[in-house]
């Protein structure tokens, strides 16, 4: 079996804030006037709040694929319709104290809510047995520091850092958040030699259940593309990726942690879009004018996540949109709100 150099872990946590939808967020970006005057003011870097892409201004896959080829470019109007948030500068960041691990940490405010994610990277070399039981510990032992130097597991460091950004933009905890689950993302990007579809297939289903047995998984049929050849596994809020061959190439030229990282910005996206269809309950066309709108754009983008070509879309994402239980909720919004037809639920 090939030992793994390279390997990616990113966790994500998101709140639908009421009082976000209802402009008290601040910046508010809950409607197009007041999101268009924050995201045209944002600069790339050195502010507290920059654009979601920071420096990295150019062939961002995901924000291309979102936005335009362009992105660097484009509009407070072009980024409302894709509600796409802005990003806290850097300021706290995780560490662990693990040999060959590096951790970094993104937080983001949507005009909804707020979602962060925190990354550990491993890079060296570890038999398969070893990867295991390094996930498991980065995934459930008390290894990470919070903002406060307190040492805690990574799911109590996301609870913990999420409520202090969610006060930071509100000025006090939310009375009523809705919560996401935790949302496991894991990107195999290096190792020393090819391996079996079925031997990798087994490793990202028991990267997929960290320290517990491995449950059921559904191994995602490739979108046409660049990395057709790569294994996808999702399981219960948890998603794996490898691409045995690409990943033995140089570091650097796999393509793989690029993956990784946009496979996070679009579960961050997913996630935070099915928590306000929460907050919409059962009547969204009665809402406020402005929470309508936000409901409105939440229906259109996950259909478009669901499966088009109109944001970066994958076959994750569908399936994280069908875990959720809210298909039926979700096409009622877009019925009711926008005429748009049901979302396709995939068997």
């Amino acid at each position: 079996m090939a030992s793994i150099t390279r390997f990616h872990v990113s966790w994500m946590l998101t709140a639908a804030l009421p009082e976000a939808v209802s402009g008290a967020a601040s910046p508010a970006l809950s409607t197009l006037p007041e999101y268009a005057s924050a995201f045209n003011a944002a600069p790339e870097d050195g502010a507290i709040w920059i654009k979601p892409w920071g420096t990295y201004n150019l062939r961002h896959k995901y924000w291309a694929a979102t936005l335009s080829p362009g992105y660097a470019r484009a509009d407070g109007s072009t980024a409302w319709i894709k509600q796409a948030p802005l990003r806290r500068a850097a300021g706290y960041m995780p560490t662990a104290d693990i040999p060959n691990v590096a951790v970094k940490c993104e937080r983001y405010l949507f005009p909804s809510g707020v979602g962060m994610a925190i990354t550990a990277t491993f890079e060296g070399e570890l038999s398969t047995d070893a990867v295991v039981e390094l996930h498991r510990k980065l995934c459930q032992d008390n290894v990470f520091a919070g903002s406060d130097g307190t040492a805690r597991s990574v799911d109590q460091v996301l609870w913990y850092e999420l409520r202090e950004l969610e006060r930071d933009v509100l000025g006090g905890a939310s009375a009523a958040p809705e919560q996401s689950e935790l949302t496991t993302v894991t990107t195999i990007a290096g190792s020393s030699s090819s391996v079996s579809t079925a031997d990798a297939t087994s490793l990202l289903t028991q990267l997929c259940y960290p320290g517990q047995p491995p449950g059921k998984v559904k191994v995602l049929t490739a979108k046409p593309g660049k990395f057709t050849e790569t294994l996808r596994v999702a399981g219960s809020n948890s998603q794996a990726s490898w691409s045995p061959q690409r990943s033995t190439t140089a570091k650097g030229k796999t393509g793989l942690t690029c993956y990784h990282h946009n496979l996070v910005l679009s579960g961050l996206q997913v996630s935070q879009l099915l928590g306000l269809v929460e907050l919409g309950g059962d009547d969204p066309q009665n809402a406020p004018d402005r929470a309508q709108q936000l409901y409105k754009r939440a229906g259109t983008i996950l259909g478009w996540a669901y499966g088009s070509k109109t944001v970066y879309s994958t076959s994750f994402a569908a399936a994280n949109i069908d875990e959720s239980g809210l298909v039926d909720k979700i096409n009622t919004l877009r019925k009711r709100l926008s005429s748009e037809p049901p979302i396709f639920r995939r068997s």
